[in-house]
């Protein structure tokens, strides 16, 4: 967990960063675009399902971004807002798509969740790390659709509770509850790999 003084030191720089974003500095825009472009693809493709739909959200959002830079305005983290803002993004595209129904959540539900967790696994071989993807990508499909974009923020993405809370839109207590419920219904998927 970050110290209060390095998040401070963290929101000084975010603030610099922005002010010459605001002034015009291309090369600063360069490098955050550079630092979160993938990562913000990967986390809209987790929500949006469609690579080319994610890169064109993620894309649409800095373009925005650079369009409006005279009136940006970052309350938190640059990291926290952008992740808030992609996940805005992919929201107003599923109700520009109609895609808020039934089907959506249960498609969205199923869907292969190979890059939400990264497993660390002691196997010897490629096929045995494969097998232990698989069982590890079966088990987080089989989740509840609340738990998936809370444990993607989480290990895929790196963010801290608050983060993803801010992110999501939930209380802080909310996402460490939805974190503790997803590994417990994942665990025996886990534990049947070491029999």
């Amino acid at each position: 967990m970050r110290s209060a003084e390095a998040h401070l030191s963290l929101l000084d720089e975010d603030r610099a960063c922005v002010a010459r974003i605001r002034s015009g500095d291309e090369r600063a825009f360069q490098d955050l675009f550079r630092t979160y472009y993938d990562p913000l693809c990967r986390f809209v493709e987790g929500l949006v399902r469609r690579k080319a739909v994610a890169e064109e959200l993620v894309q649409s959002l800095f373009l925005t971004l650079w369009i409006r830079r005279a009136e940006w305005i970052v309350r938190d983290t640059l990291r926290t807002y952008l992740y808030a803002t992609a996940r805005n993004h992919a929201l107003n595209h599923w109700k520009r798509e109609r895609l808020f129904d039934g089907y959506v959540a249960r498609s969205w539900a199923r869907r292969d969740r190979a890059s939400e967790i990264r497993v660390t696994a002691n196997a010897d071989t490629r096929l045995e790390s494969e097998e232990v993807e698989a069982s590890v990508r079966r088990a987080i499909a089989a989740l509840p659709i609340r738990y998936a974009p809370v444990l993607q923020l989480r290990w895929e993405h790196g963010l801290t509770y608050a983060e993803i809370a801010r992110v999501l839109e939930l209380p802080v207590k909310t996402v460490e509850t939805r974190v503790g419920r997803a590994l417990r219904m994942v665990r025996p998927a886990l534990e049947q790999l070491r029999t």
